[in-house]
């Protein structure tokens, strides 16, 4: 067993520091992963079935058709760029209000598909000020990451805690009489846009003319009409979730039910609506989960749930938390942060039974520390990868040190309100 334990854990972790440094496609990497898994013996194919979250994959599917067509409409762009025009030409106004606004985006889109959506517009704003693109793309890169544990439906992490957990749409919002992830998320955020306009104060121009500012004005929605539809689909999803307990509608039947009506009503081309589902993360997501079964099956989740209770287990909920934190802040600097979350979710769960805590406030700072944390470096969250790749793309390359200047101060302003909400809420007034 002991074998076993540590042929699982070092194919978990080959896979992360190939991902980490990007040596080959993520995708691929996690399902070679799940495949030796196999081939050594650590599991069988049925255990592979049962380990994936097939609710999770589908409720994707059908989030990925949605929002595709909410980018498509044109919906996004014209938001964004009446915030450009709102900020009466001072671009750290703008910068603020483009930090928050995606950042709100992502309680309800991925925060990749949102940092696609609005990168275009934060170059063109970029290049209509006539400053560098690094600013407005680093910090959206960054902001919306930090709102990934906003909602149920915000990352792949969140619907699969409410696949495991039992934890519903509100659940997010309030728990047990207490304010829960959205709050802490939210206010994150915007500790984080404050931040960012402090960090790149000195790149950023108080004020520009006025004439180009109101050149925005003219920027219109793309099809209307898709807008309606798709917003209407979102919404729909959403409160459909929110009524889980009334209803008794399993999360991605509600997801597919709705992007099927919006294919039906937008343009019945289905060949069209599937090619919006982004097939690398789902396929990613499906090595993960299998490979967390594995880890599941060898005993490196007990064994590191064990640890950490042992660490903690005289120290009360407030140690619990706080070493909680700690290791996931330095563990997420330097890794991808959603196979990290994903697998630690059956940690805390197993963290928390061993010490007798309920393991909701456990993963609240799991996610707390997992989104804020990523942001340190380049390499641990697919939002600011894209920024930076972007960056490349327009000529202005971004070094690891620069980022990370640029991060570490990102970092310690959205973590610490949210880690010192959680403590009040769960430590202090419990």
């Amino acid at each position: 067993m002991e074998t076993t334990l540590i042929i699982s854990a070092a194919v978990f972790l080959g896979v992360i520091v190939v991902i980490a440094f990007n040596l080959l496609d993520k995708a691929l990497v996690s399902l070679i992963g799940a495949t030796l898994m196999v081939f050594l013996g650590i599991m069988t194919m049925e255990d592979v079935f049962q380990s994936i979250e097939w609710n999770v994959i589908f409720l994707l599917i059908g989030l990925m058709i949605i929002t595709g067509y909410f980018a498509d409409s044109g919906l996004p762009a014209w938001i964004a760029a009446k915030l450009l025009k709102a900020s009466g030409g001072r671009p750290r106004v703008l910068l603020g209000f483009m930090s928050y606004f995606s950042a709100f985006t992502s309680n309800f889109v991925d925060n990749t598909t949102t940092m696609l959506t609005f990168a275009p517009i934060a170059v063109s704003a970029s290049r209509l000020i006539g400053m560098s693109v690094i600013p407005l793309l680093l910090t959206m890169g960054m902001s919306v990451n930090i709102t990934g544990y906003g909602t149920m439906i915000s990352d792949p992490p969140q619907i699969y805690l409410a696949s495991v957990s039992g934890l519903g749409f509100n659940d997010w919002f309030i728990y047990k009489g207490r304010p829960s992830m959205f709050l802490y998320s939210n206010i994150a955020a915007l500790c984080g846009a404050i931040a960012a306009v402090f960090v790149f104060r000195k790149q950023v121009p108080m004020k520009i003319d006025a004439g180009l500012s109101g050149q925005a004005g003219s920027v219109e929605i793309a099809d209307r009409n898709l807008a309606i539809k798709s917003v209407g689909a979102l919404l729909a999803v959403i409160v459909a979730l929110a009524l889980k307990r009334m209803t008794g509608l399993p999360e991605f039947a509600v997801a597919i039910l709705f992007a099927g009506i919006l294919v039906i009503i937008a343009d019945r081309d289905f060949g069209k609506a599937i090619s919006k589902v982004d097939w690398s993360t789902l396929l990613f997501l499906i090595g993960i989960f299998a490979m967390i079964g594995g880890l599941n099956k060898s005993g490196v989740i007990r064994l590191i749930a064990e640890t950490l209770g042992g660490l903690v287990q005289t120290g009360g909920l407030f140690m619990a938390i706080t070493v909680l934190m700690i290791f996931t802040l330095l563990t997420c600097s330097v890794i991808i942060n959603v196979p990290y979350l994903i697998a630690m979710i059956a940690v805390v769960g197993r963290f928390a039974s061993i010490l007798g805590y309920d393991p909701v406030p456990l993963y609240m700072v799991l996610m707390a520390a997992g989104y804020s944390g990523s942001c340190t470096t380049m390499i641990s969250a697919p939002s600011s990868m894209v920024g930076v790749s972007i960056c490349r793309r327009e000529g202005e390359d971004v070094s690891f040190a620069r980022f990370i200047k640029a991060g570490v101060p990102y970092v310690l302003a959205t973590l610490l309100p949210a880690y010192a909400l959680i403590i009040l809420f769960w430590v202090v007034a419990a």
